[in-house]
């Protein structure tokens, strides 16, 4: 998920094109984090200093964490601790954009750092971020959601990013609840969940994004949104609420489940509660919307 927000940080600032977050963020799945990115992160060595070694290793025949403890920019026990986190995925895509040549060491530190004071995000709530703790992470995007529905909310939005990191992608990038009362749709794959009131959710995009979900979740390569990739839109909207009514279950709550259904071109409108959670993967951008009391398509 870090992924996600930092790129568009990054494009936002202008320091990288679309094309270039692009191609970084299909590389850096396969990107080994290297001492000199962990070391800058932990705040152990500056640009400058990885920089100095980085050209030491030129000359002599020793390794980067070697070199480092002899310069004394770090202790044995340091190094350890980097080599233990080098499997961190938020330090992924600097190493990208290192190995691709679109930045080097000094402004790979500057703008992180940048980033982490323009992002608004707490040191708390940014450690949430990088580690992909989305118990802790979820909750911040519905600061401004209260009441009993903002619980049912959490609940279900963790579960489901967690849903859409099982099956669809793990780059996701959130944005802030909304509270609305009406919104047109293009097209709206939704299930009615009973038992302890009445609660709809759904998913809504541009037919194309949902063409490209479907396609992904069915392990499909449908060319239009036909009977198939319908099928597949309604089946994961009805996985995803399985494994939730599953969930409440646990908790003492009986839920029933309606059949999915998917409509195109529309506006959906209540009286009651209405959250919208927008959010951005690889394959588009899509909301989740979840209403609470009588429904109106």
């Amino acid at each position: 998920m870090f992924s996600q927000y930092y790129g568009s940080y990054l494009l936002k600032r202008k320091l990288i094109s679309a094309e270039q977050l692009r191609h970084v963020l299909e590389r850096e799945s396969s990107t080994k984090v290297r001492i000199g990115i962990l070391a800058i992160d932990a705040g152990y060595m500056t640009a400058q200093q990885v920089n100095q070694v980085n050209e030491m290793q030129k000359r002599e025949n020793l390794r980067f964490g070697e070199i480092a403890i002899k310069q004394n920019y770090m202790t044995h026990e340091q190094l350890d601790e980097l080599l233990s986190n080098q499997k961190q995925s938020h330090l992924s895509i600097s190493q990208t954009l290192l190995d691709m040549d679109i930045m080097g060491f000094e402004q790979v530190e500057t703008v992180f750092n940048e980033f982490k004071k323009d992002s608004g995000f707490s040191d708390k709530e940014l450690e949430a971020l990088k580690n992909n703790d989305i118990d802790n992470l979820v909750p911040l995007f519905l600061k401004d959601v209260d009441g009993d529905f903002a619980e049912n909310c959490k609940t279900y939005a963790t579960l489901f990013i967690k849903t859409l990191i099982r099956f669809i992608t793990s780059d996701i990038r959130l944005e802030k609840a909304e509270r609305l009362t009406q919104l047109a749709f293009s097209c709206f794959s939704f299930q009615e969940i009973t038992g302890h009131g009445t609660l709809y959710t759904g998913i809504t995009a541009e037919q194309n994004s949902m063409l490209q979900l479907a396609n992904v979740f069915g392990r499909e390569d449908r060319t239009s949104l036909d009977d198939i990739a319908i099928d597949a839109l309604k089946e994961l909207i009805n996985t995803h609420n399985g494994l939730y009514v599953s969930e409440m279950s646990g908790h003492g709550v009986e839920l029933d489940l309606a059949p999915p259904v998917l409509i195109e071109n529309g506006t959906v409108s209540t009286k009651g509660h209405f959250i919208r959670i927008h959010f951005t993967i690889p394959h588009g951008e899509f909301s989740l919307l979840l209403i609470e009391g009588p429904m109106i398509v």
